[in-house]
């Protein structure tokens, strides 16, 4: 698929398309040591992953889950802020063509069980916080299996030990490109929310539209998002799209209300060169002092969600002489529409 224009491109689904295997072991086999992960936990303490590392972690966590009795079209439920351990277990399941259900941290017990329960889930995984949520369901979901990342915790099987005693020449399944892939839970207009199924291709070979083009991504890109890992804007561009173009995705774990200054100090501080946030954040990020803002390797904002009003668009092009490009696009699309600095409309 060229990226040279946003209305002259062909994008071919495969008969056979597996996100991880055609997508994370190419990029592992063209450039091992490239830099595919940064995230940055609590206090600061950083973490970085190669593609190399990548493939490895992802293969051992597939053997994993098949160990823990997991196949391909079986369902789990992923609730985990931002760790790496996320990544790699996202890439696990794909690997072995079980269908993830990654969803918001914001979830309540209840809203984790209705879930567990229409989605017809086999495994559930999680961080400590999500397992003690999982703990207050009543009655407790019965024949689940429950893994735990981070922690220890009685009952559980732990996802660190057993991604580190499994092996990285774990071969999966080779899935189609019309196989469940992924599944995401969205808002409805009226009742509960209701389920959204993609296939492997659709968003792990669709969302090149949204990093080559919307993204601007390339190889020697550092692309920072702030959705939550459960938001299907976090499959855009915390997953999907900046690892089709070969890009680096960057993560803080950070937790609770916004910090707009803690924000651009990480901006300044780190080669991040395409940024990725919503309305609500950058209304607060141009209410801060922008004179002494330098913003680093940034090259290209986005936003997406909402309408960002024009204000916003340019207090932050004054300040920083970056523009900033809206899309739009659905959970169950990739990038619909948007201004594209690719193409430069």
């Amino acid at each position: 698929m060229s990226m040279g224009s946003a209305n002259d491109f062909e994008l071919r689904v495969p008969e056979h398309f597996n996100f991880a295997l055609d997508v994370i072991d190419r990029w592992a086999a063209e450039a091992p040591e490239r830099v595919a992960l940064w995230c940055v936990g609590e206090g600061g303490v950083e973490k970085k992953l190669t593609f190399g590392e990548l493939e490895a972690a992802s293969r051992r966590a597939a053997g994993f889950f098949s160990s823990m009795g997991l196949d391909a079209r079986d369902r789990a439920l992923i609730l985990m802020p931002r760790l790496p351990q996320w990544w790699v277990a996202m890439l696990g399941l794909i690997r072995l063509g079980v269908v993830p259900i990654p969803c918001t941290t914001l979830l309540t017990p209840k809203d984790i069980d209705y879930r567990i329960q229409t989605a017809g889930v086999k495994a559930f995984l999680s961080d400590g916080e999500g397992a003690s949520k999982f703990a207050e369901i009543a009655p407790a979901p019965e024949g689940i299996i429950r893994i735990a990342a981070g922690c220890d915790r009685p009952g559980w099987a732990s996802f660190d030990a057993g991604v580190a005693q499994a092996s990285p020449e774990f071969e999966g399944p080779r899935t189609r490109g019309d196989d469940p892939g992924i599944i995401y839970f969205t808002s409805a207009t009226t009742g509960h929310p209701k389920m959204v199924l993609h296939t492997q291709a659709s968003y792990g070979l669709g969302h090149r539209i949204t990093g080559g083009l919307w993204l601007d991504l390339g190889p020697k890109d550092v692309c920072w998002n702030l959705s939550d890992t459960g938001w299907a804007k976090a499959a855009w561009s915390s997953f999907f799209g900046p690892w089709q173009m070969g890009s680096c995705i960057f993560a803080v774990d950070s937790r609770g209300k916004f910090d707009a200054g803690a924000t651009l100090k990480t901006l300044a501080s780190h080669p991040i060169s395409v940024w990725c946030a919503p309305p609500t954040a950058l209304r607060l990020v141009v209410r801060e002092d922008l004179s002494a803002f330098r913003p680093g390797a940034l090259r290209h904002c986005v936003s997406a969600g909402e309408p960002l009003n024009p204000e916003v668009i340019s207090t932050w092009k004054n300040a920083t002489g970056i523009t900033i490009y809206e899309a739009y696009g659905q959970t169950e699309t990739v990038c619909l529409i948007g201004n594209f600095r690719s193409t430069g409309r």
